[in-house]
């Protein structure tokens, strides 16, 4: 299967929530390497202490998520995250990881080319204000309801009126000859 991308332009009426969900995004992106950058310090700080390092390394997707997750629901977190998708987090922390993986295999030499850096902050006006959105099972992601052919329906935001009709994505879709996988 060939991955294709389709791209949609969004009409500005439905434009508002947007930028939350950039914002969360981005928010997340920055607690996850917080998160990640706390645990490597203590991490070879322990090794240099006492030689052998027991603390778990958390530059792996599947130990920021239950991480930021946690963080996020503590008396220290955060009380708006139920308004915007937990795609926009989880998202962000896969970004962190495959950021931190990069990092490690160009110090590494594992990775070719020129050598990367350590991931930074994300600030607001310094980024692209972006998301993504996975489609999990299939059914959260969805394109050209019968009533408008050009619309998308994204996780907690509904369905969203684009500019471009829809019908090649959702005939390749109905044929079996593509599947939705994210949305960004």
């Amino acid at each position: 299967m060939r991955h294709t991308t389709f791209t949609y332009a969004i009409k500005a009426a439905h434009y508002g929530p947007l930028p939350s969900f950039a914002g969360a995004s981005r928010f997340a992106y920055n607690v996850g390497l917080g998160l990640a950058e706390h645990a490597w310090a203590a991490r070879r700080f322990e090794q240099r202490t006492t030689g052998v390092a027991t603390t778990k390394s958390m530059t792996s997707r599947e130990s920021l998520i239950p991480a930021f997750n946690a963080w996020k629901r503590s008396e220290g977190g955060i009380d708006w995250h139920t308004e915007v998708s937990k795609f926009c987090f989880e998202e962000a922390l896969v970004d962190v990881a495959r950021a931190y993986k990069n990092f490690f295999d160009s110090c590494s030499g594992k990775r070719a080319g020129p050598p990367v850096c350590r991931p930074s902050n994300k600030r607001k006006g310094r980024c692209r204000d972006s998301f993504r959105m996975q489609n999990t099972g299939g059914k959260s992601i969805a394109v050209g309801r019968p009533e408008g052919p050009r619309s998308v329906k994204l996780p907690k935001l509904g369905w969203i009126e684009v500019h471009d009709d829809t019908r090649a994505l959702r005939r390749m879709v109905a044929k079996g000859r593509a599947r939705i996988l994210f949305a960004t």
